[in-house]
């Protein structure tokens, strides 16, 4: 079998869960991964031919999407700003709006000239956020807590394989009285559980049947729960000089900067690649 023969059969299993574009797209990555070709490889030459064993693979591969779970947990990986990361179920995927906080925190840091700063990164899942933090800044210490065992074994594991020298510990940053030295983080970041419960109607169905609920929802009551306990926080542990991050639910924009501002911060608003409000920067008064 070919491989434009594969893209016509995602397509077709696919209909219904994906459109067109997001079938060929899925094709297209499980036949770079099982048969270890390149994107380029897969453009220039559109009718490769798929050894029997490698087409069963992908067909396996088929027969899980169908299912309804996601790619990355099939496939168990993730790329995310130019590295590949360990995913597995019970862990949040990578998104690349995500990627787009990284760069912008690695711009911050660089303008400002840190080398040696202190990080740490509330809800640390895959580890995706710190790791690709401290690869570009070797110098710095970095730290990632999380609520969850799994997520911190899976973050655990990305930064060995990535050779990233990073402190995981098991925190919840709602319930437990955290004893890190006051005053101590140059840089406190965070992409919380922002999706209210009324907005899950409107997600795809593999988000909502795999990926960890704890990860991504909040009550409608108090959706900005998780931002308040980090925002107090950050009152008792970020330096005066030091720079709030985070990842925003998009219909939050502004509620989260009047939140910031009840807490005397100055705060910055930035849309994502979609012209989504996404991100905040924010700095104690």
């Amino acid at each position: 079998m070919q491989t434009g023969e594969i893209e016509t059969i995602f397509v077709q299993s696919l209909n219904g869960m994906y459109d067109d574009n997001e079938s060929k797209a899925l094709a297209s990555i499980a036949i770079q991964e099982i048969c270890h070709l390149s994107y380029g490889q897969l453009m220039l030459h559109k009718q490769i031919l798929i050894s029997p064993d490698h087409h069963a693979e992908i067909l396996h591969i088929l027969d899980e999407l169908k299912k309804g779970i996601p790619l990355q947990y099939i496939l168990q990986i993730a790329d995310f700003y130019g590295h590949r990361f360990i995913v597995k179920p019970g862990v949040l995927i990578p998104r690349p709006e995500t990627e787009e906080l990284v760069d912008w925190i690695l711009k911050e840091i660089q303008f400002r000239k840190w080398t040696n700063f202190k990080l740490v990164d509330i809800g640390t899942g895959t580890g995706c956020i710190p790791i690709s933090i401290k690869i570009k800044n070797p110098h710095s210490s970095i730290l990632g807590i999380d609520i969850s065992d799994v997520a911190l074994e899976i973050a655990r594991q990305n930064a060995i394989a990535l050779n990233a020298d990073i402190q995981f510990l098991k925190v919840d940053i709602l319930n437990e009285n955290i004893n890190f030295e006051p005053q101590s983080f140059d840089i406190i970041v965070s992409n919380p559980p922002y999706i209210t419960t009324s907005e899950k109607s409107s997600m795809h169905m593999n988000v909502i049947q795999n990926e960890p609920h704890i990860a991504l929802f909040v009550t409608d009551e108090d959706p900005l729960l998780f931002y308040r306990s980090i925002i107090q926080f950050a009152l008792q542990y970020l330096k005066p000089t030091g720079l709030l991050f985070f990842e925003i639910n998009e219909h939050l924009g502004d509620e989260t900067i009047q939140l910031l501002k009840q807490y005397n911060f100055t705060a910055v608003l930035r849309k994502d690649i979609s012209g989504k409000d996404r991100m905040i920067k924010a700095q104690i008064s």
